[in-house]
């Protein structure tokens, strides 16, 4: 009897000991896993927790270079005929647009593509075209001074006779932009604290800035011819000397701007 009792109680210690070990586990498990759970949770409460806000600046601008493209396409059956005639026409353009004074390095070939046309269902060469063009920077933009009506002018008599593209700017824009950006960070910051004193939330560390800029304005022109409505009246001071009309390009203004966007933790 005595012995079965000693064995009765043996195996019921044995299994309270393995009870509580592994009522022990669980519990261990459960307390890792909450644990695991609340942090990821805070670590999303953290992200969700941001304040984010804009800054703006911006800025009229006087540009005062002008970027203009001028071209025109040659075709003919003969290839070295047309490539002299291409040749002729960029050589007297460049010359003449060099006698208004505009220094070699500002003028540059950047198209002379010569190109076989294909009679329709045949590879026999039918023609050739030449599709070339040149790119002069003008450094003085004031409407008095015509400059980049003479060019046009002086490129179109010479024979290239598509203005492809005409587009202004300002020499000095990359510090004309870094002063408008500390401008909008400042302007950031200043919306920041009104808006969030509003939303009842109080900002904590700066995190994260970005930046983004708008673009200025620029504009193209198609080939060129000049025009004057028929019977019209024209005033002498717009008048070439050969009676042509002088092309008038008025460079204006446009707008240089930044924002800046910056991202705050709050508490």
């Amino acid at each position: 009897m005595i012995y079965f009792l000693r064995q009765t109680t043996k195996s019921f210690l044995q299994f309270a000991v393995k009870a509580v070990l592994v009522f022990g586990l669980v519990i261990a498990v459960i307390f890792i896993g909450t644990m695991v759970f609340f942090k990821e949770a805070q670590g999303n409460l953290n992200v969700d927790r941001t304040f984010s806000v804009s800054g703006t600046a911006k800025k009229m601008v006087t540009p005062d270079i002008a970027e203009l493209t001028v071209g025109t396409i040659v075709q003919g059956k003969e290839i070295n005929m047309i490539q002299d005639e291409a040749t002729q026409k960029i050589n007297n353009a460049t010359e003449k647009i060099k006698s208004l004074e505009i220094p070699s390095e500002d003028i540059q070939t950047i198209n002379y593509n010569l190109t076989p046309e294909k009679k329709i269902n045949s590879n026999e060469i039918e023609s050739y075209t030449v599709n070339i063009a040149i790119k002069i920077t003008l450094r003085n933009t004031e409407p008095k001074d015509e400059m980049v009506g003479n060019v046009i002018e002086a490129a179109t008599s010479a024979g290239l006779n598509e203005v492809r593209s005409l587009y202004f700017k300002v020499d000095n824009e990359e510090t004309i932009l870094d002063e408008l950006k500390l401008e909008a960070i400042e302007n950031a910051k200043e919306r920041g604290k009104i808006l969030s004193s509003e939303a009842g939330l109080k900002l904590g560390k700066l995190i994260n800035m970005s930046e983004g800029y708008g673009s200025y304005s620029s504009y193209s022109n198609y080939p060129y011819e000049p025009r004057v409505p028929e019977n019209a009246a024209i005033s002498q001071d717009i008048l070439q000397s050969d009676g042509n009309p002088i092309v008038q390009i008025q460079p204006g203004q446009f707008e240089l701007s930044t924002i800046i966007t910056l991202l705050y933790e709050t508490r």
